[in-house]
């Protein structure tokens, strides 16, 4: 059968590629779809391998920025920017053979568990090395483990339990969807099963606490002394201070109208959360808004998703299976295949008496 098709599909080219012919045949078929949704596929990965390759930059660039903002440094980032990318890889793996050892399907659709497994391993990464960072009074790495574990297991692991919603969806009637959400789940819990086991242990051996120290330029800078407005005005206002000094002063005299700025906007913020927390309406209001944007996406969206699973999307732009697809799904088989019905046990059409019988029973 598969080569019938691909010599149908020759023909098919051949007709429609020759200007003479006044119709055009478009050609609908599993192994046409199949090599189109191979072709589609290859596009799909290398925006994918792009995707990877700008959150591993993206890791790198917050592991930096975490250092500068708790005045840390540490060589051996780079190492660690390759574990935090590797690990939602591993869980990729390791959750397809899970699925395939529990005998459980998977299709192309699956390739959306790389985003998935992408935003949850990021982000605990991210949690584990903030943590791991913010405080070295501890005597050892086994104290400091420690509190880490302490501190940020509880987050983790809330994150990681939408792996049961996931997992119960293996439940669902579709074997399709059910596959997906299995694969999902399996995801989620080999994440954060890599995180707790592997990326804490690669965490310790590239930032020991013996590297957790200051900057130097930031260990260099003297303790800055706090402004005196009200004598600082004196000061800028006599006749004998130089210039160089009056500027000093101009740049203290700036930063304490920002402090004073800052303070006006804490205060604006102070008075709106503690209306908002001695008001039960704006509670009601609030909590009202919140529901309301959670209902309101999910009734639209669900309402337009379809519970057929035809590929049109992961096939090329330039496909001509996209065309068969929309007359065999969005045509043909609302219009023609409405109601159906299967005879498994037909007569013989050659015995008279039995197509009679067939024929008054009908």
């Amino acid at each position: 059968m598969s080569r019938f098709e691909e010599q149908v599909a020759h023909r098919v080219a051949a007709h429609n590629a020759n200007d003479t012919k006044l119709t055009t045949i478009t050609q609908y078929g599993a192994r046409g779809m199949q090599q189109e949704i191979s072709r589609g596929m290859k596009f799909v990965f290398a925006k994918l391998i792009g995707g990877v390759v700008l959150a591993v930059f993206f890791v790198l660039l917050s592991f930096i920025l975490l250092n500068r903002i708790h005045r840390r440094s540490s060589s051996r980032v780079a190492a660690l920017t390759l574990a935090a990318g590797a690990l939602p890889l591993m869980a990729l793996v390791s959750a397809m053979a899970s699925c395939s050892f529990l005998g459980l399907h998977t299709n192309s659709i699956s390739v959306v568990a790389l985003a998935l497994a992408y935003a949850v391993g990021i982000d605990g990464a991210l949690i584990l090395y903030n943590t791991w960072i913010a405080d070295t009074r501890r005597s050892s790495q086994v104290e400091q483990m420690a509190k880490v574990f302490s501190s940020c297991v509880p987050s983790l692991t809330a994150i990681s339990s939408v792996a049961i919603g996931l997992l119960a969806g293996g439940l669902f009637p579709v074997e399709e969807f059910a596959g997906l959400s299995s694969y999902l789940g399996f995801t989620v819990l080999f994440v954060y099963a890599y995180q707790i086991c592997f990326f804490t242990s690669v965490m310790a051996w590239c930032c020991p606490i013996e590297t957790h120290r200051q900057l130097p330029q930031e260990a260099s800078k003297p303790p800055r002394m706090p402004p005196k407005p009200v004598f600082d005005a004196l000061l800028v206002n006599s006749p004998i201070l130089d210039e160089q000094f009056k500027c000093r002063l101009h740049v203290i005299s700036g930063s304490t109208e920002r402090h004073l700025s800052d303070r006006s906007l804490s205060g604006i913020a102070g008075r709106f959360a503690h209306s908002l927390s001695s008001s039960a309406w704006l509670k009601i209001f609030a909590t009202s808004v919140f529901c309301l944007c959670l209902a309101l996406p999910t009734y639209i969206g669900s309402a337009k998703v379809k519970s057929n699973i035809d590929y049109r999307d992961l096939l090329p732009d330039d496909s001509p299976s996209n065309k068969g697809v929309h007359l065999m799904s969005d045509v043909v088989w609302p219009e023609f295949f409405n109601v159906l019905f299967f005879i498994e046990n037909p007569p013989h059409f050659d015995d008279p008496v039995g197509y009679s019988r067939f024929k008054v029973s009908g």
